[in-house]
């Protein structure tokens, strides 16, 4: 049975969810009905002809490259060093699945994107264009300090376009955008984050966190490696368990020419498994313009995006026009590390775009500082979890948002769910809202936020509390942003 991916390259806006939700529960539907036996993709030729080796000439030849971790720096030290380059990569995707509780039903499919990016390192310029086989496409710029991203999603209505802006406090390190590879089923695309060197250590012969093999064949140079589900960032509603990966890079210059993935996972309860090739081709460009990387915003987009980051040490917006508040710089051993002031438009999906919402407010996210978003973490006083965070939103009092925030607030407390109770907060008299949030399931068990909501003569702050962190701690430390 064919049929066609739900492509998930590209992030999402909010007002498409309802859509590719539906997308994806009828593809769910679609695999659970099948009848034929699931069986893994043929794995790549590219293998037989390569043999083993544990030592490897570098292009200049004076120098012997004996680990794959010497190897993979190469290789970065390569992507990071291009000057003014276009990147050309097309990318395909081939998959079987089928339902892990019966007999398994057999689906098969497959999904391609091409892939344009244009960098201009000493301008600080790049331009990125994905274009994916069912008409959506996805172009991502960046000049300086500002990263512009305009997305269309294909669909039978016509398509749906989302415009988001961001201006960054502080230019990207390494490339302006990251040496794409790969985004339809797993998130991968800054091509330097494939392999992690070990943190231990700076030295060039320092151990990779995976076990990497290195082979080597007329073609060039062979990385190998498996990664398990901790390892990969899920992509849309597909939670990869495990893949293995193939990177064959030019002997002479360390760079790219094709990188192959085999996957397993599933898609709301259905077993997928499936091959993604990548391949790079790299040529020379004079640079780029101001004109190149200009994108404005589309006729009528659904979603209309801008933020402008903060500094986190102090992150106070001076166009927010109410009170602004924050837990100070810490909070036990987490940080801020979020800071932005988001403004958003969204517009119906209807045709016509005449029923529209908005949003302002200024964001804060406290997260472990040592450990990355996505790590586990024990701290003191907050209990073991996959994400220990506080999310904290400030709005204008009178806002729409914060008006259905309340109004919600207030039928929580009507059916005994929530608690309502005066107090002073940050020196200010004070209407507080506390109760829990609704269970969520997630891939390492289920999990129960707490939310705060404070209402203050110049502000309307929630707080979104992680198991482990109680109301009571949080409270007194709210204070207005110096």
């Amino acid at each position: 049975m064919n049929m066609t991916w739900p492509t998930s390259l590209l992030r999402k806006p909010k007002a498409v969810l309802a859509v590719m939700a539906t997308v994806a529960l009828a593809s769910s539907l679609i695999l659970a009905s099948c009848e034929e036996k699931t069986s893994l993709p043929t794995p790549s030729s590219t293998q037989s002809s390569l043999s083993s080796t544990t030592s490897i000439t570098s292009p200049g030849g004076s120098t012997s490259l004996e680990s794959p971790a010497q190897i993979w720096a190469a290789s970065v030290r390569a992507v990071e060093s291009l000057g003014p380059t276009r990147v050309s990569i097309s990318e395909k995707y081939t998959w079987q699945g089928g339902t892990s509780n019966s007999s398994p039903a057999a689906v098969e499919g497959s999904a391609s994107s091409q892939i344009e990016e244009l960098l201009d390192p000493p301008h600080r310029r790049a331009r990125l264009t994905v274009t994916a086989s069912d008409g959506t496409t996805k172009t991502v710029t960046i000049d300086g300090l500002v990263k512009t991203t305009v997305t269309w999603f294909a669909s039978a209505t016509g398509g749906l376009a989302s415009y988001q802006q961001r201006h960054l406090l502080k230019p990207p390190s390494g490339l302006p955008l990251p040496l794409y590879a790969g985004g339809m089923l797993l998130e991968n695309e800054d091509y330097t984050k494939l392999l992690e060197l070990s943190p231990q250590t700076d030295s060039p012969a320092q151990e990779l966190t995976s076990t990497v093999q290195t082979e080597r064949s007329s073609e060039g140079l062979l990385l190998k490696w498996d990664s398990e589900a901790k390892q990969l960032r899920p992509q849309g509603e597909f939670w990869p368990k495990s893949a293995q990966w193939r990177l064959l890079l030019d002997s002479a210059t360390f760079l790219p020419r094709r990188l192959e993935v085999d996957l397993s996972g599933e898609l709301e309860g259905v077993t997928l498994v499936a091959h993604g090739v990548l391949e790079y081709k790299f040529d020379g460009i004079s640079g780029l313009t101001e004109d190149d990387v200009f994108l404005s915003p589309p006729t009528g987009p659904n979603e209309k995006v801008v933020v402008r980051e903060l500094d986190p040490n102090s992150p106070y917006s001076p166009s927010a026009k109410w009170g602004q508040y924050w837990l100070g710089p810490t909070f036990g051993r987490l940080v801020v590390r979020v800071a932005e002031h988001r403004t958003y438009e969204l517009s119906s999906l209807a045709t016509d775009n005449t029923q529209t919402e908005s949003d302002d407010a200024v964001i804060l996210t406290y997260a472990a500082a040592e450990l990355d978003e996505n790590s586990a973490v024990a701290q003191p006083g907050i209990e073991a979890s996959p994400t220990p965070r506080i999310q904290m939103e400030t709005r204008a009092p009178l806002a729409e948002n914060s008006r259905t925030s309340r109004e919600w607030a207030e039928q929580r407390v009507l059916a005994g769910n929530w608690q309502r109770l005066t107090d002073r907060v940050a020196g200010r008299r004070a209407l507080i809202y506390v109760g829990p949030q609704e269970q969520i399931e997630q891939p390492w068990g289920t999990t129960q936020s707490t939310s705060v909501c404070v209402l203050l003569d110049d502000a309307w702050v929630t707080l979104t509390l992680d198991p482990g962190i109680a109301p009571e701690d949080v409270l007194p430390l709210i204070q207005p942003v110096r």
